[in-house]
Parts: C-alpha cells; structure tokens; sequence
C-alpha cells in the first residue's frame, strides 16, 4: 500500500469515525436522541451474564439460605437451564424503552420487528419467585427506588443498622471493596457469593467488589425487615444496564432467554444457533464462597478466617416449618437424581425400548448420535426442538405413566418429530402425514404425556391445510370455468355473426317476395300473342 493510499484509508476511517453517534458525558442513554440510542448501546460491546446454579446439597445441612426462601425467592436457587439466546438478549435490551414506576413498571424491547414487554408477572412465573414471605401471608412486597438501594447519607442509623447486620466490624472501619468482603459474617458472604450472580450481578471483573447496594439487598433478606421483590430488583438490573455507558454485561441471562422464548420471539433458526452452557460449570459450590470452613458433622456450623462462627438460629415453631420445607426440596432432588441414576443405569444396559428404537449411527464414532436434554437422551436432530419445548410448556413428561426415562424419551422423540413436520410449509407433505401424525399424537396422549398444546397446533394446521386444499381445488375449477366461458363467449360471438348474416338472407329474399307480389298483382304478365 502506498502512502498516498493510507493517507486515504486514514481520512474514510476518520470519515465513518466522525458519523458514529457519541455518548454525551453525565447523560444516561435515554437522555439522548431515540434515533441513535440503539447504536450508542451497541457501541459499548454488550455482552451476556449468565446466573450460576446453587449445589444446594453443599448448603443444606447449614440452613445458610434459609433467608432466600423466607423471602419466596427460591426459584433464584433451584432453576434449571443450560440454554441462552444471546443475541436475541442484546437485541431486546439494546432497544429497551421503560414504563411506570414501582409494581407497575415494565420494560418493552424489540426483537426481529416486534415489541416484547417484561412484567414482574412474567418474572415471577419464569423463576418461581415472589411467592409470599414465610409466616406473614399478608404482608406485600415492597417495589424500592435507587434512594433506598444506594442512599447518599452513609451516616444515618438505618445505614448504621445495615452494616453492624451484614459485617463483623464496627461500621466507620468498613470499605465496600474486596477487602470489606472477608469481614462479612458467614451467612452474609455466602448469600452475597449468590446475589453477585443471580441477584444483584456486576459487570465482569468486579465479582469480588461489594457495593452499596448488595448492602442494602442483603440487609433486607437477613433481618427479614424490607420485603423487596426480587422481580423488581430484576427490572432495575436491566434498566441501570441500558442506562449507563459504562456496564456492559447484560444480567439474567437465563431469564431473558426463557423470556423471549415464552413470548414466541425465538423462531427454530435461533433455536439452532443457541449458546449452550455446561450448568456444571455454572454451578455455585462450597468452594467458590473464599475463607469459610464448613462443618462436615453437626451441629452443623461455619467459620471464617478469624473462627467466628454462624449456626443457624431458629424459634421451635419456625424451626419446624424450615425442617419441612428443606424435605420437600430435599425429596424434590432426590427424585431428579434418582432419575438422572436411571438414565446411567440405562446407558450400561441393553434396553429394551432403545434396541426397538435404533439410531443411525454416526460417520465419526466419536460423535455421540444423541443428546441428553434435561435427563431425556433424544437424538440430536430433536434436542433442540425439545428444549424449546420445555422452556415453553415445561417437562410435558412428567406426569407420563411410564416412568423409565428411556420410555418417556421414545414418547418426547414422537413429539418432536410430530412439531418438526408441521414446522414445514409443505402443505401437500402435512396433508399426506395429517392421520399419522394423529395417530401419533394419540399415542402420546395415552402415555400421559402433556401434548394438548400440540394437538390445538395440530388440529389447527389441518383445518389451515384443508383450507388451503380446498383453495386449491376452487383456484382448479375456477380456472376450468374460466376457459369454458372464454370458449361459449367465442362460439357465441360466432354464433352471432352467422345469425346476423341470415337476418341480411331474410331481409333480400323479403324484398325480392315484395316484388315479385306487386308485379304479379299489377297484371304485367306478358301476352302470349
């Protein structure tokens, strides 16, 4: 290149350089022009944070979460994905316009066209959480602005009374960095290890950084004295993340791609081109919460690096509703790894669904010719379309009367096939297939599984598919109809020609009778001599 031509080159990227919209300094994004406001987030590089599964088998016997489920936020801990539609995320929040204040506020964001609105509602419904504080069936949830999450008087004695609550220290000595971190109490470490993830996340590099903030939120979860929902909390992550030229990182990952997939914003493409997580590497274990010492026999208790020590402190009535709660949670698991047990046991033996079931093998031995989605081993082609189906309408298998995974996976194999067929536009195809896929669906229905969404889909697509049949058919005879016209029209016209010329026949020979008649009458016959 020669330097006239990177002068030139240096000059166009100046050029393109200068039409990029800028942030204006002190201004949030939403004090800027609409038209540009899209660009400005973009041009921050967004990127998608991903919340952490809890190893709650690692927390249990301490009672270390209680605080979470005494506030209804259980679903915080016990959800379940493995699956985040990035773009489509970054596509929605970089379009974020926000609506109302306090338990009615929402957030609407475009994807592909259209318009998706976040409620506290569809939060609440996707997580499990705001599901009522424990003992206090009337008591409602508070929506807090930013003045009570990051006050600006550090002095008074309710933010007092939230330090001397979270932090072994006298207040005037804390410092909210890594540092202040190692004298928060026990629980109140390991419940932060969890909010900076699912709760109150941050942008990448500033896990270990506590903020204002993650005070207030924790305060409000251990003494139990502000009940705020977790929903909302959720609406001001996003909305600060659209907001600020500074964070980057989108929160609640998970969230918003369950979010957009239950709002039908994620077609089958996206669905192919989803970023899948390992949830195993995305898991919150003991050994992530630094300089704690958990106990390996009772009375269960941790330490921290100084030997200060946390035992869970229940009253006997409260005390009993804990013990029961953590059975059923506890029950709940041992159901889902009993299954996941199966599923082992199954893959070392020759079953016998499986043998009836075979599948074509792989080119490459290497390659496994089936996935395992949430505990059911389908092939590959089908994973996809059934993760979606669950992160739409749930495990459809649960309630199946068979209970060998192996045998629950066959039926879901139906299903997906059944969903991927009616997915083409090949009208003639469905129509051909419509009895079988019936039969098929009938078949499911028998073994219980939840499939009423698709028998609607299925009965709808074959009145749609008749229709455009039938359509078909009057299109044919209309056509045909057409063409007898056009050939009666022609016959007609000709028809009309030939009558016309018989008329002018008519009409001569009428004349030469007239004639003929009035000579005869005026007596001009000749003489004979």
């Amino acid at each position: 290149m020669t330097d006239e031509e990177k002068q030139i080159k240096t000059e166009q990227h100046a050029h393109v350089k200068k039409q990029q919209p800028e942030w204006i300094p002190g201004y949030t994004l939403s004090q800027h022009p609409e038209e540009i406001r899209q660009a400005l987030f973009m041009r921050k590089n967004p990127s998608v944070s991903i919340e952490k599964k809890v190893k709650m088998e690692d927390f249990e016997d301490y009672d270390v979460m209680d605080p979470i489920y005494r506030m209804g936020w259980g679903g915080v801990l016990e959800f379940e994905s493995d699956i985040c539609y990035k773009q489509p995320v970054i596509d929605w929040i970089s379009t974020l316009q926000r609506h109302g204040d306090g338990a009615s506020l929402a957030l609407t964001g475009i994807v592909s066209g259209k318009q998706y609105t976040l409620t506290h509602d569809k939060i609440r419904q996707i997580f499990g959480v705001d599901t009522g504080i424990r003992g206090e069936p009337g008591r409602a949830y508070e929506y807090p602005d930013e003045s009570y999450l990051e006050p600006s008087n550090l002095e008074t004695q309710d933010w007092i009374d939230r330090l001397q609550e979270l932090f072994f220290l006298p207040p005037d000595t804390i410092k909210y960095t890594s540092s202040g971190k190692a004298d928060l109490k026990p629980q109140a470490k390991v419940l932060w290890g969890v909010g900076v993830w699912n709760i109150f996340p941050r942008e990448a590099g500033y896990e270990s950084k506590i903020r204002v903030r993650d005070i207030s939120i924790l305060y409000g979860l251990i003494s139990g004295r502000v009940a705020i929902s977790y929903a909302h909390l959720v609406m001001l992550n996003l909305w600060a993340t659209y907001e600020s030229a500074y964070r980057s990182s989108i929160p609640h990952g998970y969230l918003l791609s369950r979010f957009l997939h239950n709002e039908g914003a994620i077609d089958m493409d996206m669905d192919m081109e989803a970023h899948r997580i390992n949830i195993e590497l995305r898991t919150l274990t003991q050994q992530d919460i630094p300089n704690l010492v958990f106990s390996l026999e009772p009375p269960f208790h941790i330490k921290d690096w100084q030997n200060r020590t946390f035992v869970a402190d229940f009253e006997p009535e409260e005390r009993q509703i804990v013990e029961r709660e953590k059975a059923e949670r506890v029950g709940r698991r041992d159901g889902v790894q009993e299954q996941e047990q199966e599923i082992l046991n199954l893959k070392k033996s020759d079953h016998l669904v499986e043998n009836e079931l075979p599948i074509k093998a792989s080119s490459s031995e290497s390659k496994p010719s089936t996935t395992c989605v949430r505990g059911y081993k389908v092939k590959n082609s089908l994973a996809p379309i059934l993760e979606a189906v669950f992160m739409k309408h749930g495990d459809i298998a649960a309630e199946c009367i068979f209970k060998k995974a192996s045998v629950r996976a066959f039926f879901l194999g139906i299903v997906c096939e059944v969903v991927m067929q009616l997915q083409t536009n090949d009208d003639r195809t469905i129509i051909s297939k419509m009895e079988e896929m019936e039969t098929d669906v009938s078949e499911v229905e028998a073994a219980n599984i939840h499939v009423s969404w698709l028998r609607s889909h299925l009965e709808a697509r074959k009145t749609s598919s008749l229709m455009m049949e039938t359509k078909a058919k009057m299109s044919s005879l209309k056509k045909a109809a057409k063409m007898e016209v056009r050939e009666i029209r022609t016959e007609f016209m000709a028809a009309k020609e030939r009558l016309k010329q018989a008329k002018r026949i008519v009409k001569v020979l009428d004349l030469v009778h007239k004639k003929l008649k009035t000579n005869i009458h005026e007596g001009h016959t000749p003489s004979l001599l």
